[in-house]
């Protein structure tokens, strides 16, 4: 997967919300990103954990095999990986409007000349409450790009 000409390979995590800007315009064969929006940051951050985990066995595996027999050093595998997190927060202001009247009777159906009769009521303020508020969301997505570093071992 860090091995140079490979194809392009992208892990999108689709969250709550799709971001529709990318954070880096410029595509290369050796980078992989990792996208995430929302609460999938965190499955983001295990994807990553797994990707390092996993080119970090794989590079000792070769040193053992290869140096079978001898004293070697410990392989720094950050050393090998550029790794490069990017994020962008959205901060949304929506106002929540509720209007409601109560009513203390209920109609069925089919019962339309209560509906009707209730209809012929004076307009009562008690029954009546009208609420307006802001709230605020924060929608954050990230970009983790890895990147094979040009090291001869």
């Amino acid at each position: 997967m860090m091995n140079r000409d490979t194809k392009k390979v992208e892990y999108i995590i689709e969250g709550d919300n799709k971001m529709i800007n990318n954070f880096e315009t410029t595509l290369s064969n050796e980078v992989i990103r990792i996208h995430a929006v929302g609460s999938n940051i965190l499955r983001a951050s295990y994807l990553l954990q797994d990707v390092v985990n996993y080119y970090s066995s794989f590079l000792k595996d070769i040193q053992n095999t290869s140096s079978m027999g001898k004293k070697t050093s410990p392989i720094d595998v950050y050393s090998l990986i550029d790794i490069k997190v990017s994020s962008k927060s959205l901060f949304m202001y929506d106002n929540v409007i509720s209007n409601r009247y109560h009513i203390k009777e209920e109609f069925l159906k089919d019962d339309y000349d209560d509906i009707i009769n209730f209809a012929k009521q004076p307009y009562d303020r008690n029954m009546h409450t009208y609420r307006e508020r802001c709230k605020e969301r924060i929608i954050t997505g990230i970009t983790i790009s890895l990147k094979k570093n040009d090291i001869n071992l």
